[in-house]
């Protein structure tokens, strides 16, 4: 998987710190998520940007605008070399973003992290056509966790190939579909979770 350097953090930084609300959705109270899709080269060079979904008011324009300003990542690899990769990535737009956030706790899976863990281990099963071919590697997938704890909006961040991307879905399917909602100050609010689906042949 390509990696910004410094880790998500560093991402969300580097992001917050450059983004500029623009002045026609201020004016218009237009808030929400800009979802951007781009290619991390081989190289580490961030090309091919496209806005996937906008909320209007300059605000998908923004955020191609800050992602082009992106420094070199580390480049994802397949069977140990650097490859092309494709990325999603989302962008929040607040009105009350200066506001700071207290008392922030994170979506969980029924149970926590290690359930959602043996969840998958116990559902995931590897693709004959890719075990033939000795294929291995981690597929990561972005969900949605709703105020109300529902999971929605699957997105493969990180795509081993077109059977791998198909089991990881099925699985993702199989999963509860009510999490523990993320709080800030006692209220759930909307967020996302990134979960991985480790494909390893047994030796």
């Amino acid at each position: 998987m390509p990696e910004f350097k410094g880790g998500e953090g560093a991402l969300m930084k580097f992001i917050s710190t450059n983004i500029k609300y623009p002045i026609n959705a201020r004016n218009e109270n237009i808030e929400g998520r800009v979802i951007v899709s781009f290619v991390v080269t081989f190289e580490g060079k961030v090309t091919d940007l496209k806005v996937l979904r906008d909320i209007g008011g300059g605000c998908g324009d923004e955020a191609l605008r800050v992602l082009k300003l992106s420094p070199d990542w580390k480049p994802g690899k397949q069977n140990g070399r650097p490859v092309n990769t494709k990325m999603v990535v989302p962008i929040n737009f607040h009105l009350d973003t200066e506001k700071e956030e207290i008392n922030k706790s994170q979506p969980q899976f029924p149970g926590g992290d290690e359930s959602l863990k043996q969840f998958i281990k116990n559902n995931l099963q590897y693709p004959s056509k890719a075990k033939q071919k000795n294929i291995e590697g981690i597929c990561k997938m972005k969900v949605s966790i709703l105020p109300d704890g529902t999971v929605a909006q699957p997105i493969i961040i990180n795509s081993l190939g077109n059977h791998f991307d198909k089991e990881v879905l099925r699985v993702f399917n199989l999963m509860p579909k009510k999490w523990l909602p993320a709080m800030n100050d006692d209220k759930p609010f909307e967020s996302q979770k990134e979960i991985e689906f480790e494909f390893k042949i047994p030796k």
